[in-house]
């Protein structure tokens, strides 16, 4: 174990140009991490609430802010599987395009835990009733779940849904 750590060290130093850093033996053993899970999915609009767009006259978007929409989730992960509900959920949209971004909080809640964090996506417009879109988000698990993070990529292309993501221990990178 301690050769592995000073030639792993060794490595990285090398690997990054570091200089005048002196490995460190130790007989401590690292506490073993949550695995990482990697799940699929397919996915459902269940329902959807949203305020009318308001026109911002200093950007030239259509706004909309509040309101919220829910999905059924498919999975093969019970943590994953089941309700995910985006509360608030906002959007801007350009008027022309009709392209959209989105923005807002994503909620998984179980009765022993729940994911909760920042979504972030974009919308196009496929016809007059549906728009495709792709998302994603970065969720902090709480209860059951605490020190975990959920990351997940959703799509829909206007015929399928698809997600897909990581649950691991540990906390998200920084977004901003």
């Amino acid at each position: 174990m301690r050769t592995t750590t000073a030639v792993i060290a060794t490595l990285a130093l090398l690997c990054v140009g570091a200089t005048g850093v002196v490995a460190q033996e130790t007989d401590e053993v690292a506490p073993a991490a949550e695995p990482s899970v990697y799940f699929t999915g397919t996915f459902e609009n269940t329902g959807l609430e949203l305020p009318d767009p308001i026109p911002n006259l200093d950007t030239g978007v259509l706004e909309v802010r509040g309101g919220w929409i829910e999905f059924m989730t498919e999975s093969e992960d019970s943590r994953i599987a089941g309700p995910y509900r985006i509360e608030p959920f906002h959007m801007d949209i350009d008027p022309l395009t009709g392209i959209g971004r989105m923005f807002g909080t994503g909620h998984v809640i179980r009765e022993d835990g729940a994911f909760e964090g920042p979504i972030r996506g974009v919308s196009r417009p496929l016809t007059e009733e549906v728009d495709a879109y792709t998302a994603s988000g970065w969720l902090t698990g709480s209860g059951a779940y605490e020190g975990l993070t959920y990351f997940y990529r959703a799509t829909y292309d206007g015929e399928e849904a698809f997600a897909e993501g990581i649950v691991f221990g540990g906390e998200a990178p920084p977004l901003e």
